[in-house]
């Protein structure tokens, strides 16, 4: 099975248009969305209708929740950028695209040569943790019993990995343009996270999205360019905060 992984694309419907455009020369046959396609920016309603197309396998990550939280009237964050731009895009969807996410689980699991794989925004541990250290990786790997997560919520492209029986000799290997394709070794535990779609924060503003190949058990991470300015449009017209088109360009 070749999983295409998506992650963290925030209302940026431009670069998740780009993303599915290039993924078609990657010969993928299932979707997994690890969460997050509201906040931050001023197309929810393109997003969504993109991800229903796909049909895929979904996470459902904290701004999600956070905007269904809204829509049951809560005031969530009123004031802040992220509460902003929630109110906006909940303006922005159907009743149905409202349902559709509704539909999306906390976690979800596959079977790989026998053992569990996990699907999960957060960390294996927690939805909502942050995996962006590797001292956090460390302390996951030393509870969790789980050989391989994918995960999104950091929006860094890259694979924190160990041995099986070795959790304290932890690394992070971040994939890049240049080094994008990593095999996991036969006795290695991954915690995966593709990197966001549509707000990147490793310095690199191009979208970001992954390919694992179950049979190969090698991952590969591509990098896209998309019409960044069509995407700040759109936010700076719907009056959101000026940081959040800023960010776009530098990719933080």
């Amino acid at each position: 099975m070749r999983y295409l992984l998506l992650a963290d694309i925030h209302s940026n419907s431009d670069a998740l248009e780009a993303v599915l455009l290039d993924a078609l020369k990657r010969n993928y046959e299932q979707t997994i969305f690890l969460g997050d396609a509201v906040g931050y920016g001023a197309d929810a309603a393109g997003v969504l209708k993109q991800l229903e197309a796909l049909k895929p396998r979904s996470i459902v990550g904290n701004h999600d929740l956070m905007l269904l939280e809204m829509a049951q009237g809560k005031n969530i964050k009123a004031e802040t950028p992220v509460g902003m731009s929630l109110r906006l895009n909940l303006s922005q969807l159907l009743p149905s695209q409202i349902g559709f996410i509704q539909t999306w689980v906390e976690q979800a699991s596959v079977r790989l040569d026998g053992a569990p794989v996990t699907f999960i925004h957060g960390s294996p541990r927690d939805p909502r943790e942050y995996v962006d250290s590797v001292s956090t990786a460390r302390a996951i790997f030393k509870t969790w019993t789980g050989k391989l997560a994918f995960v999104g919520h950091s929006h860094l492209s890259g694979v924190f990995a160990c041995l099986e029986n070795n959790t304290d000799v932890t690394i992070f290997h971040a994939l890049t343009e240049n080094e994008n394709r990593m095999p996991m070794p036969p006795r290695g535990r991954w915690i995966i996270n593709p990197g966001s779609v549509g707000q990147p924060r490793d310095g690199n503003p191009k979208a970001s999205y992954g390919v694992f190949d179950t049979s190969t058990k090698v991952l590969e991470v591509y990098r896209v360019g998309y019409d960044i300015a069509a995407a700040q449009k759109k936010i700076r017209a719907a009056g959101l905060p000026e940081a959040l088109a800023a960010r776009l360009d530098i990719g933080r």
